[in-house]
């Protein structure tokens, strides 16, 4: 899991081949029927072959444990941060038609959602699966690969899977419903004004507790100093 801007079918497939890269190219991918799934579909078809199941489409129903998954992503992760952000904009802290704002949401919140995202997947790769006799996603992941052993393969050649076909060409066109919120810069910062806003602002509180409140000061903070450099440059 990766906290990205959008949800763009390219992005989708750079995560996808993200995961690739660390556990190798999967026999078959199932989702549901958004848009955002395209490019990772033609992606299995180009590599595993077509008329074999390679890429499964269907209601997200049909798929329980990542729906079961998201429930967890909404309730740890994204509604939190969603609430803060709500907070912000009653309170006049939060313009989303203003692009110093948005720049700084993102400079403070997506590193920490990307910290929140990788405690989950740890947490979730060593939970026992009901469905799965009790064993954990990372006990079933290791059984697959004992399995290969033991057919004479070796775990490097699912890696080699992941090569990009020749002549695949990635179309990363929105469509309808899709949530695109695009990186912003700000090109009157210097150099050595966006370096300090990064290191001051955009790295995560290593405490669990309060780190919501503290990411919310860091925005504050980042977004008051960055306004001043403007209000210095316009001068």
């Amino acid at each position: 899991m990766e906290a990205k801007t959008n949800n763009r079918a390219s992005t989708a497939l750079e995560v996808f081949l993200t995961a690739v890269s660390y556990y190798g190219c999967p026999s078959r991918v199932r989702t549901d029927h958004g848009g955002e799934n395209i490019e990772v579909g033609r992606f299995m078809i180009e590599v595993r072959g077509p008329n074999r199941g390679s890429f499964l489409t269907g209601k997200s129903t049909r798929n329980t444990r990542i729906e079961r998954m998201l429930v967890d992503v909404k309730k740890d992760a994204t509604h939190p941060v969603k609430l803060l952000f709500q907070e912000l904009q009653s309170s006049g802290l939060l313009d989303v038609g203003d692009e110093t704002d948005i720049y700084c949401l993102q400079v403070v919140f997506i590193p920490l959602l990307q910290v929140i995202l990788n405690e989950m997947m740890v947490a979730w790769n060593c939970h026992s699966m009901r469905t799965a006799k009790g064993t954990s996603p990372n006990k079933q992941f290791l059984q697959s690969l004992f399995k290969l052993q033991q057919q004479g393969r070796e775990f490097t050649e699912l890696k080699q899977d992941i090569e990009m076909p020749i002549g695949f060409v990635v179309e990363d066109v929105l469509r309808e419903n899709q949530v695109h919120v695009p990186e912003i810069d700000i090109p009157e910062l210097s150099d050595a004004q966006r370096e300090r806003i990064y290191r001051r602002y955009s790295v995560p509180s290593d405490s669990t507790s309060n780190r919501l409140e503290i990411a919310r000061t860091n925005y504050l903070r980042a977004r008051r100093f960055i306004r001043f450099c403007l209000a210095a440059e316009g001068n």
